[in-house]
């Protein structure tokens, strides 16, 4: 599939041309939506990603999305049907990063599992940070999912919430994704308020402030944990420091204890 984008048209889904996709019928469990590029995805595949994220706490993972780009007679859409983890991926407390092993893992699963399909985009999560693109995930988007027809999904594990980013004007955009319901979802989760017209309600500086604010707490601790040994050390030692520096260093008749008498007969 060729990429329309050039250096003077930004990536964006609206200029995909349907006559180079497969022409393929709308999932028949599912309605197409108002949306120029529908993304549909299994509630299957939304289930592993949950339990993906929810099996790490305060930990980002991330894992890419599997499927293909069709079109029917209304145009273009996406349709996700499986996953696959990250694994061996970099990851921390606010940030993931796919590093080699990744990558080849993903390529042998894709090829073992899932042949005849491509990767659609990715996803990660954010523990409790809502739901954004940071600086770092737009830049992964950029330079390894790049085609105007992949995706960014984001899940958060503990406020239960999840948005799915497209290619638009250059730039990835909030969107609806439309749920294919071929399983029962395994959590609740609904869709993070978005009153910003598709930019996303968090940004990286809350972000980096809250990442921030985590580590001075965690060096307070252990500050904390330092000085409480300093003080236990100091109370064992001090008393015997201090009747070290106290007591008379030449001791007086009066200290020395004295030996009983033993009586003696002269022969």
């Amino acid at each position: 599939m060729s990429d329309p984008t050039t250096p003077h048209s930004p990536r964006d889904v609206s200029r995909l041309d349907p006559t180079d996709l497969t022409h393929r019928p709308f999932p028949g469990s599912v309605q197409r939506q108002g949306d120029a590029f529908p993304v549909v995805v299994g509630q299957s595949v939304l289930n592993d990603i949950h339990r993906h994220g929810q099996s790490v706490e305060r930990i980002e993972v991330c894992g890419v999305l599997v499927g293909n780009v069709f079109r029917d007679p209304a145009g273009a859409y996406l349709h996700i049907d499986a996953s696959i983890r990250g694994d061996h991926a970099a990851s921390a407390s606010t940030s993931v990063t796919f590093t080699a092993e990744t990558w080849t893992h993903i390529q042998e699963i894709l090829e073992l599992d899932h042949p005849g399909k491509r990767i659609v985009g990715w996803y990660h999560t954010h523990p409790d940070f809502g739901i954004f693109l940071s600086d770092m995930d737009v830049f992964i988007c950029e330079n390894f999912f790049g085609m105007p027809w992949q995706v960014a999904y984001v899940f958060d594990p503990v406020r239960l919430q999840d948005g799915c980013f497209v290619w638009k004007e250059g730039k990835p955009t909030r969107q609806p994704m439309t749920v294919d319901p071929d399983a029962a979802p395994a959590v609740a989760v609904t869709a993070a308020p978005d009153t910003k017209g598709g930019e996303p309600t968090s940004n990286l500086a809350d972000v980096q402030h809250l990442h921030d604010r985590i580590r001075q707490l965690e060096q307070m601790q252990k500050s904390l944990i330092a000085g409480l040994v300093v003080v236990g050390v100091l109370a064992v030692l001090l008393p015997i420091l201090i009747y070290a520096l106290t007591r008379d260093p030449v001791a007086s008749a009066e200290d020395i204890p004295l030996l009983p008498s033993v009586p003696t007969t002269m022969p």
